[in-house]
């Protein structure tokens, strides 16, 4: 029986065309006036350290710790921390951002049969909250739990149970949905958890368990759900 669903935010509930932002670097290095190959192997090590600490430990990356490690390696003290993580945000917001296609009507669907919970890796959870309202579906969440927030990542175990907790659902009763192998399914397998994957049309990475089932599409989980 199942009593609860959980989505991955970006890609699986919001498009966006590219993860990477590339406004935010420009944007940092006008601000801080660093010369520009000074400041973009600064930034670039700064990026690879954060990609390492995130996979190694699965301990979120904040926008803010981001931004510390980044002025550390220009020699820079932390007066621009404020103003570098409005920018960091606002390099977010200002992105072709798009609800997918069918995903206020899953929702509304499922919220009357489930509770809903969303479990989302970021190093912005400011910006999700803002988004989840600019396209109203905050509404539909009786569980938001975001990395930042809680310091752990996606697909460490912990930030699936802890969502569970907070949904007072055991694994075997819940249902997750989310694009990527590594983060989603991967994650929710490890921990019994119904893995549904989003598929991007991309070939399923043979070395990760399969998921329980794979959709082309949000509007497929009403037929199945």
């Amino acid at each position: 029986m199942i009593r609860a669903c959980l989505f991955d935010f970006w890609i699986t509930l919001v498009e966006i065309d590219q993860l990477d932002i590339p406004t935010r670097k420009e944007r940092f290095r006008d601000f801080l006036k660093v010369a520009k190959d000074i400041f973009d192997h600064c930034y670039d090590e700064t990026a690879t350290i954060a990609d390492r600490l995130r996979e190694r430990f699965a301990k979120e990356v904040t926008s803010r710790d981001f931004i510390q490690l980044l002025l550390k390696r220009l020699e820079i003290g932390d007066d621009p921390v404020d103003d570098l993580d409005r920018i960091y945000r606002e390099a977010v917001l200002d992105l072709d951002l798009r609800l997918r296609e069918g995903a206020k009507e899953v929702l509304n669907y499922l919220r009357s049969k489930y509770r809903i919970g969303l479990i989302s890796n970021t190093s912005v959870g400011k910006v999700v909250r803002q988004l989840l309202k600019r396209f109203d579906i905050e509404r539909y969440f009786d569980s938001i739990v975001l990395s930042d927030e809680i310091g752990i990542r996606k697909p460490e175990p912990y930030i699936f149970h802890y969502a569970l907790r907070r949904l007072d659902t055991p694994p075997e009763q819940a249902v997750f949905i989310g694009d990527s192998p590594y983060l989603d399914v991967l994650g929710a397998r490890r921990c019994g958890i119904y893995a549904i994957y989003l598929s991007r049309g991309e070939e399923y990475p043979p070395h990760l368990p399969r998921p329980d089932l794979i959709i082309d599409g949000l509007a497929s989980l009403l037929d199945r759900l």
